[in-house]
């Protein structure tokens, strides 16, 4: 029987069954996963009129472009938020449909509901064959339905722009609708005037050091510094922190680690404060006491690495100025975000990564990023036993990565858990817990301070679960510590607190308070997560701003279960401006405007060749990652490699470049196969008339053997400026040179 006749008969019937189908399924999904508002129902029925308007009778190209893309946002939307608590951004939009960062992501564990995406897509393409059987005369969208379009959708936005403002923001706006808003939202602000004398002041005072507080110990009595950095852990995660908070739960996400916190007298810091997302960013205010920018432009801790001097302000440089060894120790490989550049940069004497870490047999596996939870505290363990044996005090700041996404657990935690971020927790509380055991065995705690703390949140249903981090303190001096200390503290008073507790005189530059004080006055902190700016205000009261400029005051403090605090009003006027343009100001770079940047990523690192090279993250060579490049400025890269040693097959390289991590427009040349003892050098320019943002290289190396990247330089200046000088040969040249 030839279906066709049926279909052209029916089609009018079958298009709006399907088109029904697609638009309203992610509707009914979301209300399933995390329940339904009102403005959430609106927001989703606007975005399906839209989508509506431009599919129906339209070619069959547009049709299932459209849905395809309506199918991914939606299935992605659904990811994050439950992976790590936040709607995709504009910035998301253009990278996840990367194919090597999608792959990276779903390496390990694939998609929690891929049922969804499944139908969405099947949805689609039905619609879209339907529509060719049925051969019904194609209809432009025209100037008429955009104008219709327009003053259907407006009245639904303004309602949404107002209404059920306390609720997490997928429950509050469709994504698309969260996208147009966004990109509107920033286009008309960026073109406000704002008053820049008044932030600027206002950020200095941010950024000043606060030591007026009383103490609550006289001197610190410990000897060393154990700093211990979870990746992606919530303040909701420790049971101790959740009760005072009173955040009822009836998840325990860590109750080993819990437990002994309570066993060792921990001091917890309930309201503790992650700035922004992004482990180097987390890092870099925590070890430097300095806001990062509360955007995803440029880290200041990339910027650093323009200066040939060491920044002494940051707190590995200070403890080694006073005689402490420093070092650094992470799961993963250094090269990604360059931390194998930026630690050194800021005083570290040792920075060690995946490659350096051994642990014992038995104890844990390698994982995607690197070394999983176990693995990593069991070589931990190795390099306390060797610092302790030293006669200098030390300072040891380890990293962990197996709650990173896609998460590293084994299969006997993913199946007891619900879903793989739960087992990837449970793994590391019980991992983390036998480390401090044997820290305990080993009496670390009677000469160490030890500081638990994670570099950002992933969050979790609460609005503000990704600004809460965790910070609990296990001090010789226990007895004498609050088991929770009150005030609002964030990662930008690490730094200081470290210094105060040993009573050492602190260079200018760190900012903050010391959490080893009581403090009669409140204080102004803010951060920038899941797209919205906060801003604790001098009167106490927290300020809100959404991605649409519209802000919100509550008469609570920095508290995170602040669905419960009383709204006090609402704002999208010179006030909310004020706060954007404070939030610029400390965004400032740590460059000048007008300073030459000129990165150097790598000088006669060695590294090893991949057998296969699976994707551009995890294999990538170099830590040249999310950059800025000015207006009217022109970049210039040179880079030169050895082969140091290879077998037959040669080192096969490649230098791709991105931006959001999606394939750039500019285009390197191709690398020569390299074999032991051949060197090859490239220069080229990269010209940026209109700038760019969160640019990044990747060199990509595969073969056995290992390589040694001689040089890789990034100059970027005004293209009125003379050529940058450069040791490299050719430096005009945009081949690849080979020579052996």
């Amino acid at each position: 029987m030839n279906p066709t006749p049926f279909i052209r008969h029916h089609s009018t019937q079958l298009i709006i069954s399907l088109l029904l189908f697609v638009l309203l399924l992610p509707l009914i999904i979301h209300g399933l996963l995390w329940g339904w508002s009102a403005a959430g129902v609106i927001s989703s029925l606007g975005s399906a009129a839209l989508i509506a308007l431009l599919t129906y009778r339209s070619p069959p190209l547009i049709i299932a472009l459209t849905l395809v893309f309506w199918s991914i946002i939606q299935s992605v939307t659904v990811e994050l938020v439950l992976a790590v608590g936040r709607m995709p951004s504009v910035t998301d939009a253009i990278y996840l449909v990367d194919r090597t960062m999608v792959q990276q992501s779903l390496q390990g564990n694939g998609l929690t509901h891929p049922a969804f995406l499944l139908a969405m897509l099947t949805g689609s393409l039905g619609l879209t064959g339907i529509r060719l059987l049925s051969r019904p005369t194609p209809r432009s969208l025209g100037f008429r339905n955009i104008c219709l379009a327009v003053i259907l959708l407006s009245p639904l936005h303004m309602i949404t722009r107002q209404w059920d403002l306390a609720a997490p923001p997928w429950k509050q706006y469709d994504i698309l609708h969260k996208l147009v808003v966004e990109t509107t939202s920033k286009y008309i602000f960026n073109n406000q005037t704002t008053d820049i004398a008044w932030a600027s002041v206002q950020a200095r005072k941010l950024t000043s050091l606060d030591l007026q507080g009383t103490r609550l110990i006289n001197q610190g009595k410990a000897r060393n510094v154990l700093l211990i950095v979870l990746e992606g852990i919530s303040g909701a995660d420790i049971d101790q922190i959740r009760e005072h908070q009173g955040y009822p739960s009836d998840q325990k996400p860590m109750p080993q680690l819990s437990a002994l916190a309570q066993e060792y007298d921990a001091m917890h810091i309930p309201d503790f404060v992650v700035h922004n997302h992004q482990t180097i960013r987390g890092l870099y205010s925590l070890l430097c006491g300095d806001y990062p920018k509360l955007d995803f432009s440029t880290p200041k801790a990339t910027e650093l690495l323009t200066f040939k001097e060491i920044r002494t302000s940051c707190l590995p440089a200070q403890l080694a100025n006073y005689g402490f060894s420093t070092h650094f120790l992470q799961a993963a490989e250094l090269a990604f975000m360059s931390k194998d550049k930026v630690m050194p940069h800021i005083g570290f004497e040792t920075t060690r990564g995946r490659e350096s870490i051994t642990p014992l047999p038995g104890e844990g596996d390698e994982i995607t990023w690197g070394w999983d939870d176990k693995a990593f505290f069991s070589g931990s363990i190795q390099a306390i036993q060797q610092l302790q044996e030293q006669e200098r005090p030390w300072f040891l700041t380890l990293l962990t990565v197996g709650t990173h996404q896609p998460y590293g657990a084994p299969q006997s935690y993913l199946e007891r858990y619900p879903s793989p971020i739960l087992a990837a927790i449970a793994f590391l509380d019980e991992s983390a817990s036998h480390f401090l055991t044997q820290l305990k065995e080993m009496g670390v705690f009677e000469n160490t301070l030890v500081i638990i703390t994670s570099d950002e949140a992933r969050g979790n249903e609460l609005r503000m679960g990704s600004a809460w981090g965790i910070s609990m303190i296990i001090a010789p001096e226990h007895e004498e510590l609050p088991a929770f200390k009150e005030g609002v503290y964030g990662h930008i008073d690490l730094a200081a607190s470290v210094l105060d507790y040993f009573s050492l005189p602190m260079t200018p530059g760190i900012s903050g308070r010391s959490m080893f004080r009581n403090y009669d006055q409140g204080r102004e902190i803010l951060s920038y997560t899941n797209g919205f700016n906060r801003h604790l205000n001098s009167a106490g009261n927290l300020e809100e701003c959404n991605f649409q400029r519209v802000c919100r005051e509550y008469d609570q403090g920095y508290r995170f279960n602040i669905p419960q605090a009383p709204e006090l009003r609402r704002f999208s006027d010179t006030k909310a401006k004020k706060q954007f343009a404070l939030v610029e100001a400390l965004n400032r770079s740590v460059l000048q405007p007008d300073d030459e940047q000129n990165f150097l990523f790598a000088n006669g690192d060695i590294r090893q060749l991949k057998p296969t090279v699976m994707n551009d993250w995890t294999d990538n060579l170099i830590g040249a990652q999310y950059l800025d490049f000015g207006k009217g400025t022109r970049t210039s890269v040179s880079l030169r490699i050895t082969a140091v040693q290879t077998d037959n097959q040669g080192a096969a390289l490649k230098l791709s470049l991105k931006e959001f991590d999606k394939d750039s427009s500019a285009q390197p040349p191709e690398l020569p196969l390299l074999h032991t003892g051949e060197e090859m050098s490239i220069n080229f320019d990269i010209d940026n008339p209109t700038g760019r943002r969160g640019f990044s290289f990747h060199l990509l190396g595969e073969g056995y053997g290992e390589i040694q990247i001689d040089e890789f330089r990034v100059n970027t200046r005004p293209i009125t400026a003379p050529p940058a000088a450069t040791n490299a040969p050719d430096a005009t040249s945009s081949h690849a040179k080979k020579r052996t």
